[in-house]
């Protein structure tokens, strides 16, 4: 479960950054909403589920004990 918090937002981001290129100049704009899906997922990855590299501790914690 924890490996999971630690790859999909990476991988949600990098399929709505894609998203966005297919849809050209209107990918960012905000009738298109995908800049808004952006942010969310950044916020997974930056702020609410704590840092990429702080997960990757809380990972090896439970994989290797303290």
């Amino acid at each position: 479960m924890l490996l999971i918090r630690l790859i999909v937002p990476t991988l949600a981001f990098d399929i709505i950054k894609d998203v966005i290129i297919w849809h050209g100049a209107y990918g960012y704009t905000k009738e298109a909403g995908l800049e808004r899906g952006l942010r969310g997922v950044t916020s997974y990855i930056v702020g609410a589920e704590g840092t990429q590299n702080i997960m990757r501790l809380i990972i090896s914690r439970e994989l290797f004990g303290k």
